[in-house]
This record gives C-alpha cells, structure tokens and sequence, in this order.
C-alpha cells in the first residue's frame, strides 16, 4: 500500500486514492464515473418544477449551475484521471455550492451579511490549519464534517423557527449526507464487501441528501414568502 502512496496519476493523486480506480480501463472508475452523473438529477427535476418562477427561488437556481459543474466534473475526473483541472471541477463547484448555502443560512439566522461572511471566514481558516496540518485524508474528511456542521447547524435553528415544518425533510437530508461522508470514509475500507469500494455510495448518497435539502429549501422560501409550493 505504501508503494501503491507513491505512485500518482496524471492528476496528481496516489494510484490507490480510491478503491476503484484501474488504469488497465479506459473509464477507470466506472461506478464512481456513472453515479456522477447522478447529481445532474436534481438539476433538472429543479429545471422543470420551477419553469416560471426561477426569479422566485434565487438561492436554488444559483446553486443548480454549480451542482451540474460538480457532477460533469466529477465524472470526468473519475473516468480518466487525466487532468489537475478535472480534480478541480470535482472539487471547486460543490465548494462554492456549500459556501453559497452557507451564507444564505446563516444570514437567515443573524440577519446580517456581514456575521455571516465573517462566520464562513472562520470556517475557511480551519480548512486551512486542516490542510497545513493534517494528512490529506484526514484534511478532506475532516473539512466536509466541518463544512456539514457550518451549514447544518442554521438548518437546525431555522426548524426551530417555524416550528419544526418540513423537518423530516432536514433530517432525511443530513442523515444521507452523514451516510454519504461514511461511505467516502471508508472507500477501501470496504472492498471485501464491495469490490469497487464504497466511493460510488458517496455519489449517491449525497444526491439523495441535495434532494431532500433542496425540498426543505423550496419549502422554506415559500413559506417565508407566501408563495403556492
């Protein structure tokens, strides 16, 4: 496995950075290629349920380009490994998604931009003290539990703020997402029961939980607005 460490991909990753991955294929990582493209679902259920009421739900349409980055990018990145700006695309836009979130959640709560955008200034330095001063691993494992906190905890005081509406959606999505990093977590971890690695679980699981947050979120405006969901 330490040899395995020292040998990188095109992209800059350790050949064993996901289970996987087989550099005898053409798609290298199939199931990690295919279920990708799974976060191109919401997009498009989005697309359709708000035609001629986008102006309505700003912070989803916002965040439905990021989401379709994230997926091509991802599916790109785990298909070939080929390129440092594939990794990028698989990284950066759910990143930007998570801060767009973020700061529209936390807003919510201390009704002022300012707060907020020195809340998520805070978050950004411990990923840096995570990047500086953790192993890789436990710096982007660490970080989605850091960023999961920052953008999870405003959900749980606006639910207290409308008395609990649609919590089962909240709830449905974290706890897919708490899922999803598990099956990030132990990608190799598990090969004995899944040859692929758990990595693919990961993809699915986080588009399930967008689903489920993503509903809490259209309710949430409609609610606050008056709007006929």
């Amino acid at each position: 496995m330490l040899f395995l460490q020292k040998i990188t991909l095109p992209d800059g990753l350790p050949l064993n950075a996901y289970a996987e991955t087989n550099t005898n294929h053409f798609i290298m990582e199939p199931w990690n290629t295919i279920t990708s493209l799974f976060f191109l679902i919401p997009v498009f259920y989005w697309l359709i349920k708000l035609k001629g009421r986008y102006k309505n739900y700003p912070i989803l349409m916002w965040s439905l380009p990021l989401l379709a980055m994230n997926g091509i990018g991802s599916a790109l990145f785990h298909a070939f490994h080929i390129s440092r700006w594939f990794l990028a695309l698989d990284v950066l836009p759910v990143l930007l998604l998570i801060l767009v979130l973020t700061t529209y959640f936390w807003n919510e709560i201390l009704r002022s931009w300012f707060l907020s955008v020195l809340l998520i200034g805070f978050i950004i330095a411990m990923h840096v003290v995570l990047h500086f001063f953790t192993s890789v691993a436990t710096s982007i494992n660490l970080g989605y539990l850091l960023r999961g906190i920052g953008l999870f905890l405003p959900f749980v005081l606006i639910l207290y703020r409308i008395k609990f509406k649609y919590a089962l959606e909240a709830i449905l999505g974290i706890l897919f997402f708490i899922l999803a990093l598990i099956f990030r977590t132990y990608d190799k971890d598990l090969i004995q029961y899944l040859s692929m690695g758990s990595h693919f679980l990961w993809h699915i699981c986080t588009t399930i939980g967008v689903y489920f947050i993503s509903q809490f979120v259209y309710h949430y405006i409609s609610l606050k607005h008056n709007y006929t969901s």
